[in-house]
């Protein structure tokens, strides 16, 4: 055998491992982004907000403590959405940009609170 033919059958070897490897990582891949896009979903998001905040009203915590705390649960919430879409991209591309998704809007008091944290 030649070794532009054994060259050629190395770079065969290549393609069709990577081949394979692609093969074997679209369903995890693919339930990976299922799981992502079901955490931020409107609907399952708004209906576990509702619940949140029937919970309060139900133990007899007053509507606007209530309407706050179900405020504050939101923004939670969307943080941490944020962070496991942040995360599911750098994990799975590593070289893509990180950051805040454009969709999150944070207040003043929140990246003066967040600088402050990361200061400390």
């Amino acid at each position: 055998m030649s070794r532009e033919s054994r060259s050629q059958e190395n770079i065969k070897a290549v393609f069709e491992g990577i081949i394979k490897m692609v093969k074997e990582l679209q369903e995890p891949l693919r339930e990976h982004e299922e799981y992502v896009l079901s955490k931020i979903s409107g609907e399952e998001l708004s209906s576990e907000v509702a619940k949140f905040y029937n919970s309060l009203i139900n133990n007899n915590i007053s509507p606007e403590l209530a309407e706050k705390m179900t405020m504050k649960y939101l923004e939670e919430r969307m943080k941490i959405t944020a962070k496991l879409i942040e995360s599911s991209c750098t994990s799975i591309m590593p070289s893509l940009p990180t950051g805040k998704p454009s969709i999150i809007t944070i207040t003043k008091e929140e990246k003066e609170e967040s600088r402050e944290k990361e200061e400390k």
